[in-house]
């Protein structure tokens, strides 16, 4: 696949996933799209459309086509981590540290008081999320759990706990990366589970480890580890072997 050819394909992609989720922001947080001249919006597009493009990643290397229903998933799947990332990262110590408690209690109790329209939009995105999949799946829940681990390590880590200052700075430097390695690998194993329920056990290695999603900080950048499948697969949407979409989504 040429860069061009690449590029083409980002561009569907993106115009697939703004249609995916303009009416759901106009209808449950319509100011996100002015605000600031709309920069925080197309901050939201331009993550979910790489998430999109992580997907895509994740599906080909197990051998399944990507299809809409996918693509589906990824953009719903990116504005998660966009918004989830905002309350760890944007409004400060205190208010991250409120939302993983808010998050533990979501997870464990299915529910939060909803409080904004921010949080309106996230709680209607997830909840659309988890409606495309058995979040109950052991696998699929343990995956989500590590995840909200790992962003709860993260915000401890980068809130300098005492235990973690009594470290030596090579040690700091260590964990921050091990950490950082744990959010980026639990992000893609979440990711690749919502698009292949069934991953093989296999899989997980390669993608914890080789395809590492990092959403991090207010650009909210996303940038992968350079092991992706071969272009080719990129440009036939499908991989060598590919089972078809009936065989995944039972009873489509």
């Amino acid at each position: 696949m040429t860069p061009d050819s690449l590029d083409a394909l980002i561009r569907r992609h993106r115009s697939q996933v703004e249609r995916t989720l303009k009416p759901t922001i106009q209808r449950y947080y319509p100011s996100m799209l002015t605000a600031s001249g709309g920069l925080e919006y197309r901050k939201m597009i331009e993550l979910s459309s790489k998430m999109a493009m992580v997907g895509r990643a994740c599906t080909l290397i197990a051998g399944y086509p990507f299809d809409a229903r996918r693509l589906r998933i990824g953009s719903l799947f990116g504005a998660c981590c966009f918004l989830g990332d905002s309350f760890l990262d944007d409004f400060g110590e205190a208010a991250a540290l409120e939302y993983l408690k808010r998050c533990e209690l979501l997870l464990t109790k299915g529910w939060f008081e909803v409080r904004d329209n921010r949080e309106r939009l996230f709680y209607v995105i997830l909840g659309r999320l988890f409606a495309e999949r058995d979040v109950l799946d052991p696998t699929l829940r343990q995956a989500i759990f590590s995840l909200f681990l790992s962003q709860k390590e993260d915000v401890e880590l980068r809130a300098g706990s005492s235990e973690f200052q009594k470290h030596p700075r090579h040690l700091q430097l260590r964990m921050l990366r091990q950490c950082a390695r744990n959010r980026g690998g639990n992000t893609s194993t979440v990711l690749a589970l919502f698009l292949v329920p069934h991953l093989p056990l296999e899989y997980h290695y390669v993608i914890f480890t080789r395809i590492a999603v990092h959403v991090r900080g207010r650009s909210r950048r996303l940038s992968l580890r350079p092991a992706l499948p071969a272009p080719d697969l990129y440009e036939s949407g499908q991989a060598h072997g590919s089972r078809a979409a009936d065989d995944f989504w039972p009873g489509n």
